[in-house]
């Protein structure tokens, strides 16, 4: 079972988990802003690697600094301000060579009077203080040295449009200058001159020494610093064990797929990941692979509101689904028989910075009534088969209680529907995680499968109609100094089947339960990887009814893991 794209963790409990050193909480804050980072970080550099250098050492300053930062919206404009400094700082360590070379040179600062880094700053400040068209012309000219030809190549506007546009950011610059950096100015010229002339040098020579075409075209290059790509993989040595006798050892990877995240054009989105823990079967529905989970967009409509579009991830709510796949070692038994990517579409809407409210509309299966049920008798299947479902996402108490709150109703055939309701909850203080989810659900018709999964197939053929089912769900972590962590996790899953025709019937069928003790290591706060142990115990206990009215048996599983989990974010 893995889950998909969840609305993103609200900025304000990433920081605070980063302030307690939560690992997690600062690979989902390193992993939002990295695009972001690396595209200002580019701007500064002469290659990639040395942008990625700058953007790492940036990245360490966040977390030193994370308390420095006053205000939730100003925090994007906040990691702006030092991936910018950063960069500055690694072009002064090599004397100042480079794009802003000649600075130090020009005698056209009074260093006597005046803070060099002061200087920097400010001429960084002007460029970002002209308008978003103006100002990605001009960085594209003067700091990256391209052409009016492969601007209009890159921007999707002539040449004309391109000369006007640079005309006018140079314009507004002048006039900002004289509203009070006259200081600056030469050394702004002398900077634009240099880094244009620098840039157009660099170019030149690649295009004397490699004649060759660029595998990827320049236009399409640009769109790669707002893409990320990345393997989330959990890796073990899994020891297994059944009724408390030993079976069998392997080494597997548990959870592995592929992801891209990326922005299309301002306020446009995409996200795609690939299970290649799934067999990719095409699906009759929606016709996509079944090892396929999201492929959609999403769509700013505005700052409060977003559509999405394409094959998504069922908001069924609660922090078990919440989670990454990747740190979770094993699901409940809902989650592990629901199908939770589905296609159709979605919106959600930002009441406040502490509420937020969604909505989807989705296909209510991947396949068709036949393939899932079997020709059931006197069952009609709906000419819509659909899944709604709402979600409410609070916070309280200075973001320490969080809730994660959802109710969906699905229509599988006509007359039948299956009702859900997940109620998660979240208490995160400076070294404890505490979350519990409680989810219930009535289905009309099996959807889960799991009464009628562990029925005997000689006394039921179909799927059974009326369960209905109750669990909990309790994670807890607790932060040690180190880098090490404790973990518990433990759940319940209560089974009844409603619809059983014997006069002398006994609704509850099962109860099962699971506990997972587990000790994490993370060896650096630079990139979020842990290394795990672990055991996964399950019991499943029959009433008395079901052992003896259907030949049930009671039953214990257990699992020892060794390994590490990271998300590789590989671009």
């Amino acid at each position: 079972m893995s889950k998909g794209m969840k609305h993103e963790t609200a900025i304000d409990v990433l920081i605070e988990g980063c302030l307690r050193n939560d690992r997690r909480s600062q690979g989902q804050l390193y992993a939002r802003f990295r695009g972001f980072a690396m595209g200002i970080c580019l701007r500064y550099a002469t290659d990639r690697n040395e942008a990625t250098e700058n953007m790492n050492k940036g990245f360490q300053k966040v977390f030193v600094g994370l308390k420095k930062c006053e205000t939730e919206r100003r925090f994007k404009a906040w990691i702006g301000r030092i991936m910018i400094n950063a960069s500055i700082d690694h072009l002064r360590s090599r004397g100042c060579r480079g794009r802003i070379a000649c600075i130090e040179d020009a005698e056209l600062i009074d260093h006597s009077n005046s803070r060099p880094d002061l200087e920097y700053k400010d001429i960084l400040a002007l460029v970002q203080r002209l308008p978003k068209v103006l100002r990605k012309v001009f960085t594209l000219w003067a700091i990256e040295g391209y052409t009016h030809k492969e601007m209009s190549v890159i921007l999707g506007k002539s040449e004309g449009t391109c000369k006007f546009h640079l005309f006018q950011a140079r314009e507004l610059l002048r006039k900002m200058i004289s509203r009070g950096f006259g200081k600056i100015c030469a050394t702004l010229v002398l900077l634009v001159c240099t880094m244009q002339l620098t840039a157009q040098l660099n170019k030149q020579i690649d295009t004397t020494i490699y004649s060759a075409n660029p595998i990827i075209p320049m236009d399409k290059a640009m769109l790669l610093k707002s893409v990320d790509l990345i393997f989330n993989m959990q890796y073990a040595n899994n020891n297994y064990f059944t009724n408390g006798k030993y079976t069998n050892t392997e080494y597997a990877l548990n959870q592995f797929n592929l992801e891209i995240i990326g922005q299309v054009f301002d306020g446009v989105f995409f996200r795609f990941r690939d299970e290649y823990t799934r067999q990719p079967i095409p699906q009759t529905v929606d016709n996509v692979n079944h090892s396929v989970d999201l492929a959609f967009i999403d769509i700013k409509v505005s700052p409060k509101f977003h559509t999405s579009f394409g094959k998504l991830s069922a908001d069924y709510g609660g922090y078990e689904f919440e989670a990454n796949p990747i740190d979770i070692y094993q699901y409940n038994d809902l989650l592990t028989h629901s199908d939770n990517f589905l296609a159709g579409a979605g919106v959600s809407w930002n009441i406040s910075s502490k509420h937020q409210v969604g909505f989807q509309l989705l296909n209510a299966r991947t396949s068709t009534f036949t393939q899932l049920y079997d020709s059931m008798p006197g069952m009609s299947p709906s000419k819509f088969p659909a899944l709604a479902v709402t979600t409410w996402r609070g916070s309280f108490a200075e973001k320490r209680f969080n809730t994660i709150w959802s109710l969906a109703a699905i229509r599988e055939a006509r007359q039948m529907y299956i009702l859900y309701m997940a109620l998660g909850n979240q208490l995160s203080l400076k070294k404890w995680l505490i979350q519990y989810d409680l989810k219930m659900t009535s289905q009309n018709i099996d959807r889960s499968d799991i009464v009628s999964g562990f029925m005997p197939d000689s006394m039921f053929t179909y799927r059974l109609l009326k369960t209905s089912y109750i669990e909990h769900w309790l994670h807890v972590e607790r932060s040690i100094a180190g880098g090490w962590k404790v973990t518990l996790t433990a759940f319940t899953n209560y089974a009844s089947w409603l619809g059983n025709p014997d006069p002398e019937k006994k609704d509850h069928l099962r109860s099962s339960y699971g506990l997972i003790p587990a000790v994490e290591f993370y060896p650096s706060k630079k990139i979020n990887l842990r290394f795990f142990a672990n055991y996964i115990g399950r019991y499943y206990n029959y009433t008395d009814y079901a052992r003896e009215k259907f030949g049930l048996r009671n039953s214990t599983t257990g699992t020892i893991e060794i390994g590490f989990a990271a998300p590789l974010v590989v671009l």
